[in-house]
């Protein structure tokens, strides 16, 4: 009798540890952020926040991930609309991204997007993006949101794409050089660590940019329904 409970227990144990070998592997395409997520040389995995957000996201739905990075920011998304990808590590919300992907009900965090400028070098105000125009060369992420509205709306400003696999230690150290007179980012999260480990705490001053504050969200290709209806479902269980 007392061989019934511990083929109970073992029977138990091989399930436990089937479903975890034979769980799904999604594809996730990052670009490196610093102190988000980036991957260190000779790793075959990314570090940072984001990073353990993903994979602990990944142990509450049940899948596990194979990491496709990084890339450049607009090859992420040109994965995720010919699905050589399953989700994007995270995202911001437009029309656009709504045609070629899901995004959930909730977003991973809102940010206040910000500015960067050399010490010393820093506008009067920065109330309108019109204070940026008379500047040489404002650097920002190629992909980002903004670089589309920016070009539209106020084509004064002189833009500088960023396409460095690292863009934001790239931008900083060209910004403390003097080869760009500010930076546009997404928000504090990430950067400030990085401008103190460049040594840069006394060179660069960051303000807010003069727009609202933006949801960043996990985004899905249009045919992952199921991993959608999972995260929803489980988003509340992991913080960042």
């Amino acid at each position: 009798m007392k061989k019934i409970p511990v083929l109970c227990c073992t029977l138990f144990c091989f399930l436990c540890i089937s479903s975890s070998l034979y769980a799904e592997e999604i594809r996730v395409g990052y670009n490196n952020l610093s102190n988000l997520i980036e991957k260190p040389e000779g790793s075959e995995k990314p570090v940072g926040a984001l990073a353990t957000y993903w994979e602990n996201m990944a142990a509450v739905m049940g899948v596990s991930i194979q990491w496709v990075g990084p890339l450049p920011s607009t090859r992420v998304v040109s994965y995720l609309k010919h699905k050589k990808i399953d989700a994007v590590y995270i995202a911001s919300r437009n029309a656009e991204r709504e045609a070629i992907g899901l995004f959930p009900e909730k977003p991973i965090y809102i940010k206040q997007p910000i500015v960067c400028f050399r010490k010393g070098n820093v506008p009067t105000k920065v109330d309108s993006w019109d204070d940026l125009q008379l500047l040489k060369k404002v650097g920002i992420v190629n992909g980002y949101r903004l670089v589309k509205s920016l070009n539209r709306e106020y084509p004064n400003v002189p833009l500088a794409l960023i396409k460095d696999n690292d863009p934001v230690n790239f931008a900083l150290l060209k910004l403390a050089k003097g080869e760009l007179d500010a930076f546009i980012y997404p928000g504090r999260t990430g950067l400030v660590d990085s401008i103190k480990e460049l040594g840069l705490s006394g060179q660069i001053v960051v303000v807010d940019a003069p727009v609202p504050q933006q949801a960043y969200f996990v985004w899905f290709a249009s045919d992952r329904e199921d991993l959608l209806e999972k995260y929803n479902a489980h988003h509340a269980e992991v913080n960042f």
